[in-house]
C-alpha cells in the first residue's frame, strides 16, 4: 500500500488523535441524498459505539479486524477506532470493489464490513474468497439494500452473516438482521429503544445521547420498541399527479425486471418536473442501451407495474457518480444527466 494516499493520511490522523487523548472527533454523512454535513462525537461515544459491537458480534480482544472502507465516514473509521480500543490485529485494504483480492486465502480475519456492492464483487470472484469469509465470527453488511440476488449468492457462505441499520449520528449500527435466519426485520442493538413519529419516521434512543432522540427520514413498520422493518425513506417520495410513489421501494421492484436483461447492472429511481403531473418518475441504468432488450423491458414494465409506476423517461448513463463509501451519487448523477440532457 502507498504511504500518501488520501486512504493512508486519513488513517494515520485518526491513529494520531486516538493516541494523543485527542476528545473530540469529526465525521461527514455520506452525501448520497444531502450534501454531507459534519457530525462531532467524544472519545466516550467511540467506546460506547465499539463496545456494543464487541458484544453483539461476540467479539474479543486481540480479534483480527478489517477495514476496507473509507475512514472519513463511520464505517472505515469505527473499524479503526475498535481495533485501537480492544488492541485488535487491523488489516487495512484501500475501498474498492472487491478488498478480498488483496489478502492470501491462508490469512485469519475476524470481523469485517462490506457495503452490498463489494459483497456482490467478492461473491462472484470466486471459492478463494469465500474461504476466508468462512472463517469469519462475523461479516456485517451496511450502506444499502441487499438485492434478492445478493441474498440468493449469500447462502454460500457459512459464517454469521448481518444486514445492519444505522448512519453517521448514531456511530455505524443501532440495529441488525440476521441473513441467515431470512429475518425481514431489525433488532436493536443492547440498550437501544426505538419508536415511530407522526410521519411514520423511525426516532431513535441511543446511548450515544442520554438526553436526545435521534430523529430519521425512514419509514418503518414497528413491531415493538425493540424491532422494525424498514420501508423507504420519506424524503424519497415522489409526488406525480396526486400519487406518492416511494422511491426504495418501486426501486426494488425494477431492480429485478431489469436484472433479467441487463444483469449484474445498477440502477436507481429519480423525478424530473412535469407541466402536467408535477413529476414524472424515470429510470436511470448504469449500462449501455440495447435495443431488443431494453423493448423487452418495456413490455416488463406494462405487464408488471401500475400506470403510475411506470417510468416516463429511461437514461442509459455509462457510469454513475459515486460517493467515498461506493453509494449511488444520486445528487450529483442527475445534476449529471440534466447538464447532457
Amino acid at each position: 500500500m502507498k504511504k500518501d494516499t488520501p486512504f493512508v493520511k486519513q488513517v494515520q490522523k485518526i491513529l494520531k488523535g486516538w493516541s494523543s487523548g485527542q476528545d473530540v472527533f469529526s465525521l461527514f454523512t455520506s452525501g448520497s441524498t444531502d450534501e454531507p454535513k459534519e457530525v462531532l462525537f467524544s472519545r466516550k461515544q467511540l467506546e460506547i459505539s465499539a463496545r456494543q459491537t464487541f458484544e453483539t458480534f461476540k467479539l474479543a480482544q486481540g480479534d483480527c479486524l478489517l477495514c476496507c472502507l473509507s475512514p472519513e465516514h463511520a464505517a472505515g473509521f469505527m473499524m479503526i477506532i475498535r481495533s485501537l480500543i480492544y488492541d485488535c490485529d487491523l488489516i487495512l485494504v484501500e475501498p474498492c470493489a472487491n478488498p478480498m483480492q488483496h489478502i492470501a486465502s491462508n490469512t485469519n480475519i475476524d470481523f469485517a464490513a462490506f457495503v452490498p456492492y463489494q459483497m456482490q464483487a467478492i461473491l462472484n470472484a470466486g471459492t478463494g474468497q469465500i474461504k476466508v469469509l468462512d472463517r469469519m465470527k462475523a461479516i456485517i453488511i451496511g450502506g444499502g439494500i441487499i438485492s434478492d440476488k445478493l441474498r440468493f449468492q449469500l447462502e454460500k457462505l457459512s459464517c454469521p452473516l448481518y444486514h445492519t441499520y444505522g448512519m453517521t449520528e448514531t456511530l455505524t449500527h443501532v440495529a441488525v438482521r440476521d441473513l441467515k435466519n431470512r429475518d425481514s426485520s431489525f433488532h436493536a442493538l443492547k440498550n437501544v429503544e426505538f419508536r415511530m413519529n407522526e410521519n411514520k419516521c423511525l426516532v431513535i434512543k441511543s446511548p450515544l445521547y442520554p438526553n436526545k432522540e435521534i430523529i430519521t427520514q425512514d419509514m418503518v413498520k414497528l413491531l415493538s420498541k425493540n424491532r422494525f422493518e424498514w420501508l423507504g425513506r420519506f424524503d424519497q417520495v415522489i409526488n406525480s399527479g396526486g400519487i406518492k410513489i416511494h422511491i426504495n421501494q418501486l426501486e426494488l421492484q425494477i431492480q429485478k425486471m431489469v436484472q433479467r436483461y441487463f444483469p449484474d447492472v445498477r440502477i436507481y429511481i429519480s423525478s424530473l418536473k412535469d407541466s402536467v403531473f408535477g413529476e414524472i418518475v424515470v429510470l436511470l441504468i448504469e449500462a449501455e442501451q440495447q435495443e431488443r432488450k431494453f423493448k423487452q423491458l418495456k413490455e416488463s414494465f406494462k405487464n408488471e407495474l401500475k400506470s403510475f409506476e411506470i417510468p416516463k423517461k429511461v437514461f442509459f448513463i455509462q457510469n454513475f457518480e459515486y460517493t467515498s463509501l461506493g453509494k449511488i451519487d444520486r445528487i450529483k448523477s442527475l445534476k449529471l444527466l440534466k447538464e447532457n440532457g
